[in-house]
């Protein structure tokens, strides 16, 4: 009755072997993940291997799309071979990976955010000091039940006022990037400032109702890495909050005309 993230940490502070797997949901494992997983880690002589993810319902019915088509995610893949795939945002599933125990002495203790879940921190810290590869076929049944939208609800459709979306952004990145200042010592000296930087830019946010011109520069080096669709957009949200609500009651009004939401 620890909690996940203390009974996560318990249980990673007791890892004896050199690699570790998380398997901790109702999810389905093909046979050969393991195998496959730690053949990739060594061929590539990398630290951390992650795999793609089937989506099936509660039945193990194929829902006909996997994690990475879901999470628009190939691009990046190709692109980036470093830190900038999930500095921003996580697409690796803790289910997924393998990775090595001697990186744990810069993970533990886990961070307690809310926002930070454990699974991230450990891809983010280990794809910081290491190396990763990952595998493009799905190894794993995502196991959906009922309603749930393969374990992601989309903000734009669960909350009703753009104020709630742009909070809840903001909310999110404050906490990410308060841990990530708190345990700089993960992080290159490029990216300790950029932190910083990152941290003031969105507490400063929250005091801007309609529109900011301020700190312009760190939002452009946040999220330069993004397809310009979504520069745009978290432009817009973030920085012209006042079109942004314009913008977001004519899509919610359009959502609700064809009985979306």
């Amino acid at each position: 009755n620890l909690g996940y993230v203390k009974n996560f940490e318990f249980l990673l502070s007791k890892v004896s072997s050199e690699y570790y797997m998380f398997s901790d949901q109702d999810d389905v494992w093909y046979k050969d993940k393991i195998e496959a997983s730690y053949t990739e880690l060594k061929q590539k002589d990398v630290d951390l291997v992650f795999c793609n993810l089937e989506i099936v319902d509660e039945n193990l019915n194929s829902k006909n799309i996997n994690m990475f088509d879901h999470l628009k995610a190939r691009k990046y893949l190709k692109k980036y071979k470093d830190y900038r795939l999930i500095y921003m945002d996580n697409i690796i599933s803790g289910c997924t990976i393998l990775t090595k125990k001697s990186f744990l002495k810069l993970i533990l203790p886990l961070p307690s955010s809310k926002y930070l879940i454990f699974d991230y921190w450990i891809s983010l810290v280990t794809i910081l000091n290491g190396k990763f590869s990952y595998l493009e076929k799905p190894y794993i049944k995502y196991r959906q039940h009922g309603d749930n939208q393969i374990g992601i609800k989309k903000t734009s459709t669960k909350f009703k006022k753009f104020d709630m979306v742009r909070n809840l952004f903001i909310e999110v990145k404050i906490q990410r990037f308060t841990e990530f200042v708190k345990r700089s010592e993960v992080f290159s000296e490029d990216l300790r400032i950029l932190n910083v930087q990152a941290l003031n830019y969105y507490t400063d946010l929250q005091k801007k109702q309609y529109i900011n011109f301020k700190n312009l520069s760190t939002f452009h080096k946040l999220y330069k890495i993004k397809g310009i669709k979504l520069y745009i957009a978290n432009f817009v949200i973030l920085n012209l909050p006042l079109i942004g609500k314009l913008m977001f009651n004519i899509r919610y009004l359009v959502l609700k005309v064809l009985k979306r939401i």
